[in-house]
């Protein structure tokens, strides 16, 4: 399985649950494609920078993405979806903004939702 990080560069906050995020990501054997400006940011705010598999430009996504996260507001979600739509990519969201209309999913240290989510 592959999944796509998308995000908000506006939620700095967060930046290492998303580094955690794709630790447990891998730590499940699922491949992480990251977003150049949120990986580009990660490692200017982080010690080091997440250990994803691949890198794309925000214009480009893998066709071969099984998943893609949205990490912040509901802003971000649309840019997320506008990101995988191509490629009719489903999009999961995590809310790290204020109402989360279209993300509901809040951040938490527990990750065990990633296997419900991974089962269906």
């Amino acid at each position: 399985m592959k999944i796509a990080i998308y995000g908000s560069r506006h939620q700095s906050g967060y930046i290492g649950y998303i580094a955690d995020l794709v630790g447990e990501l891998h730590k499940r054997g699922i491949e992480v494609v990251m977003a150049e400006k949120l990986f580009v940011h990660m490692a200017q705010n982080l010690l080091s920078a997440p250990e994803v598999d691949s890198v794309v430009g925000n214009s480009q996504i893998s066709q071969y993405a099984d998943l893609a996260f949205s990490i912040g507001g509901d802003g971000t979600f649309l840019h997320t979806a506008q990101w995988v739509a191509p490629y009719e990519i489903p999009v999961f969201g995590i809310n790290t903004g204020h109402l989360g209309y279209l993300s509901d999913h809040r951040m938490a240290r527990d990750f065990n939702w990633i296997d419900s989510l991974i089962a269906g």
